[in-house]
């Protein structure tokens, strides 16, 4: 068996102008509900890759499921949230502004060092992504015996 982890196409991004932390958790929501940018296509290679490939595997976000439909496959195997990336957390914080690439910066930074306001902690985190491979060996498993 061989895994194979391919990172989203880049999504529409929200604007790029100076902002608040408060603002910054609506940037996010609006960044996680975006959908893939019209330039952004797999290139050859990957779609070489994929017609090898028999199962896909995504996030629940629209970007994530967006960039696995764009790799010309008939289903997905399995899409769900517990696959998404590690969610940032956030402040109400509104005096100072920044751009939201800089809050990202920060607020992850904040995120490893144990700060999770509204957002799942490092170590919870963590353990969705212990629970996440054991979704796929178990995933794996049944496909196989069914084969």
């Amino acid at each position: 068996m061989e895994i194979i982890l391919v990172r989203h196409g880049k999504p529409i991004i929200p604007s790029l102008n100076k902002i608040n932390a408060l603002s910054f958790k609506f940037w996010v929501e609006q960044y996680n509900s975006s959908e893939l940018s019209s330039s952004s296509m797999p290139s050859k290679e990957l779609l070489a890759i994929a017609k090898k490939c028999n199962a896909f595997v995504c996030s629940g976000l629209p970007r994530s499921i967006q960039s696995v439909t764009s790799l010309n496959i008939d289903n997905i195997t399995l899409s769900h949230s517990q696959f998404n990336e590690a969610g940032l957390p956030n402040a109400n914080w509104s005096m100072i502004k920044l751009s939201p690439m800089t809050w990202a910066v920060i607020f992850r930074l904040l995120w490893l060092f144990g700060y999770a306001n509204n957002s799942e902690s490092f170590k919870d985190a963590k353990m969705r992504a212990k629970a996440s491979a054991q979704t796929l060996i178990k995933s794996y498993l049944l496909q196989n015996l069914n084969h």
